[in-house]
């Protein structure tokens, strides 16, 4: 073997005996090490060094097994720490912590994060802020590693003191050059786990840290990121998280909700629509789909509707790491980073939802943020939360997705960030396992435990079968409510101002969403008049919505029965037979 500046890493070629000998040094002065288990080397002492052809050459023997590992070096490549300095030990790894929320934050935010914690705890959470280095401490040995901070998530799932932990926040970006060979400068503050992608390659998962019970992918615990270069950044989206929890709800903008659909396929156009059908009666929906653009900017629409406020905003197209799809013969961008410094809607913060590629990846260079994070850092508005992938996607695996968030907030109520995103994974690889790829790659950048500022969710009639007014009912037909969302099934009372009509015991045909009513005994001719009460499972009584709740029908007049009349021909004479029936 030949070192290669003073140094040089080797295995051995098979198992047995063997006589090593390895030239190049410029010093006699070398050690051999035995580096086999790297977490404990071991000095191999016995080997000789003699000047060889101007330089120094390094002879030992070694019985070896196959995977024997060695490094040879002169002390002038010993590697040295850059500074010390006096551990503060922790002890995360003891089973008598407890936490709802959890907070893994670089050194350089942990006084900023403690507002947030404390926040959190007046909420009711049980709050735990810890270091990224005492997590390297307990966890891996002090090595820098990803794996660490899911070792840590992992025994505080499994062993602090009930319940587990419900929510992580990580504070701090990451970068997924870890060793920076690229030379950027950009600091790893809070690494994230490299996985493999079927239509990417490599990229970035945080989802990776929160899958701690079993072997699957899907995650156990609410996670989402502040991906922040500095206190001042941290500070920044914190004051913004605090202002939209304390102050947006009840505003009218919060009744607002933004489609935007990207021009190249009609795909987007149906992604978004699928979101709109999930939007409840009441809310205005503003779209702003490229292909009725130009005349006029789709950029500067989208621009005016988020400043006027906006509880959702979603968008279905292409896009890359910070920006969204061409328009007006791919001669511009329908949004990107200058676009979103320019927006003027601070204390009208939406959550950004995408169904395209890439604007999630904040792993990135520090200086090149992703439109995720640049929604995040937007000092004068922007975003309070940004849910989006870090890899490639196909428009129909994300619509599942977003279905799936969507009927989490509004089907479901799930009106905390964390909650929504989380169950929509779930929900989504229930359906379809090969959506396991976007489970790991969308990424929320924000406080997973955010409150939504959406207005209480009521539930109402949206049909009525007979409808209102209708005429020339059947007179064997039941009734039938659809409602909006699940209802308690037990608080439902259908009642009739006609004390003749009987209404037997209602049936629910899917989702307690769909009730029947059988009705026996309408009679011929007759108006009826009905009223629905009901609650959801929340205990929202009904509100106004596209069907009333009092509504009133007409049973056909016709009660004269049909006849049939059968002709039998026998000895050439015709021979009518009629029967009612």
């Amino acid at each position: 073997y030949t070192a290669e500046s003073d140094a040089l890493t080797f295995g051995v070629p098979s198992v047995g005996a063997h006589q090593f000998a390895v030239t190049g040094f410029s010093s006699a002065d070398v050690s051999l090490f035995d580096i086999t288990n790297p977490a404990q080397p071991v000095q191999v002492t016995g080997a000789e060094t003699a000047a060889s052809g101007g330089a120094f050459r390094l002879r030992f023997e070694e019985n070896a097994d196959a995977d024997a590992r060695y490094v040879a070096l002169t002390p002038a490549q010993y590697r040295t720490p850059v500074s010390q300095e006096v551990d503060t030990a922790s002890s995360w790894r003891s089973a008598q912590n407890g936490a709802d929320y959890i907070i893994i934050t670089h050194e350089d935010f942990y006084d900023t994060v403690q507002t947030l914690a404390q926040y959190r705890q007046t909420q009711g959470l049980r709050t735990a802020v810890v270091k990224i280095g005492d997590v390297y401490d307990e966890f891996s040995g002090g090595v820098f590693t990803p794996a660490a901070i899911r070792s840590f998530l992992r025994y505080a799932y499994t062993s602090w003191a009930a319940p587990a932990p419900s929510y992580v926040l990580l504070v701090g970006d990451a970068f997924q050059n870890f060793k920076d060979t690229v030379k950027s400068g950009t600091i790893n503050y809070v690494p994230s786990q490299l996985v493999e992608t079927d239509l990417l390659g490599e990229t970035v998962s945080d989802n990776w840290f929160a899958a701690v019970s079993g072997d699957d992918l899907l995650p156990d615990m609410m996670i989402g990121r502040l991906a922040v270069q500095s206190a001042q950044q941290a500070q920044a989206q914190i004051d913004k998280i605090l202002a939209y929890e304390q102050n947006a709800p009840g505003a009218a903008w919060t009744s607002n909700v933004l489609l935007v659909a990207d021009d190249d396929e009609s795909t987007f156009r149906f992604v978004a629509e699928q979101v709109a059908e999930r939007i409840p009666f009441g809310y205005t929906l503003n779209r702003v789909y490229v292909e009725d653009y130009p005349p006029n900017d789709p950029t500067t629409a989208i621009q005016a509707q988020i400043n006027e406020g906006a509880l959702f905003v979603n968008y279905a197209g292409h896009g890359e790491y910070y920006r969204w799809g061409k328009w007006d013969n791919e001669s511009a961008f329908i949004l990107d980073l200058d676009d979103i410094a320019a927006l003027q809607n601070d204390g009208k913060l939406p959550v950004v939802t995408v169904a395209n590629c890439l604007n999630g990846y904040f792993a990135g260079p520090k200086q090149q943020a992703s439109l995720a994070e640049a929604f995040m850092d937007q000092s004068a508005g922007g975003a309070v939360a940004v849910w989006a992938p870090t890899g490639l996607g196909a428009p129909f695996s994300h619509y599942v997705l977003l279905n799936a968030f969507y009927d989490a907030v509004y089907q479901k109520d799930l009106h905390v960030l964390g909650a929504a995103t989380t169950t929509a994974k779930l929900t989504a690889y229930t359906e379809s396992p090969l959506l396991g790829e976007l489970v790991q790659i969308y990424t929320l950048l924000g406080d997973p435990a955010t409150k939504l500022a959406a207005p209480t969710n009521a539930p109402y009639v949206e049909e009525t079968y007979p409808t209102h007014a209708a005429v020339d009912i059947p007179v064997d037909a039941p009734v039938e409510i659809l409602f909006s969302k699940p209802i308690s099934a037990g608080s439902v009372v259908v009642g009739s101002s006609d004390p003749s009509l009987t209404l037997s015991q209602p049936e629910w045909l899917s989702d307690d969403r769909l009730l029947r009513v059988p009705t026996p005994g309408l009679a011929h001719g007759q108006t009826y008049t009905l009223t629905v009460a009901a609650t959801d499972l929340a205990g929202n009584a009904l509100r106004s919505g596209p069907a009333p709740q009092t509504w009133s029908f007409t049973v056909t007049a016709d009660d004269v029965a049909p006849q049939a009349s059968l002709t039998v021909r026998g000895d050439s004479a015709a021979a009518p037979l009629t029967t009612t029936v």
